[in-house]
């Protein structure tokens, strides 16, 4: 694919970007953290954002945005592990419109970065790229309320977790930020870490103090 082509470009992503978002129309319902606004609108928007500012070449912007688009697609078959399904479904569909080997691993490789909890640390510059874009949302107060209150019924549904209170998730779920995510790329760190933090004491401070 001529990558250089910006029509083409943008024909190819509005393309995969229909069939991510019909794949991802078919996800249990109980997933409302890890559903469709998270891949197309927070993931997608986070890979905007770096690769812009770090001027990534056009091949390698184009092929983050797939990956953002499908790198949720493995909580179709399974929650926990879900990245390398997710990586074959991506596969499949990029072969059905012939691109090539290397571009396939590329995109394989960006949604494997995503697993945090098998891949401590990423692996390139491209998998810190991706990595903080995954979790560029934890750093956006709007909506963050229903993203993490999202988060809790999926645990509890398909997890079966408890909590006594709305409060002790939000709670837990500040002490896991804290302790288990951080952002890579020297961007992300400079303006986005900070107010991930902001974020995480906001929430709990709401949730303590209810109007």
């Amino acid at each position: 694919m001529n990558y250089d082509d910006p029509i083409i470009v943008q024909q190819q992503l509005e393309m995969l970007r229909l069939q991510a978002s019909q794949l991802l129309d078919t996800l249990s319902p109980e997933l409302k953290y890890h559903d469709k606004e998270h891949s197309l609108k927070w993931v997608y928007e986070g890979v905007c954002i770096l690769t812009e500012h770090f001027q990534v070449p056009a091949r390698e912007t184009f092929l983050l945005k797939v990956a953002a688009y499908f790198h949720d697609t493995g909580f179709l078959e399974q929650y926990d592990n879900n990245e390398p399904l997710g990586a074959n479904i991506a596969e499949r569909v990029l072969k059905q419109h012939n691109y090539s080997t290397e571009d396939i691993d590329f995109v394989r490789e960006m949604i494997l970065e995503t697993a945090i909890f098998t891949r401590k640390e990423p692996s390139s510059f491209y998998g810190q790229l991706i990595r903080d874009a995954d979790i560029y949302h934890l750093s956006v107060f709007e909506g963050y309320e229903d993203r993490c209150l999202g988060l809790m019924n999926e645990q509890v549904v398909i997890k079966g977790r408890e909590w006594a209170s709305k409060l002790d998730f939000v709670k837990e779920n500040k002490e896991f930020v804290i302790s288990m995510l951080k952002y890579h790329t020297d961007y992300a760190k400079e303006n986005w870490s900070d107010k991930m933090l902001n974020v995480m004491d906001r929430l709990v401070l709401q949730f303590e103090n209810p109007q």
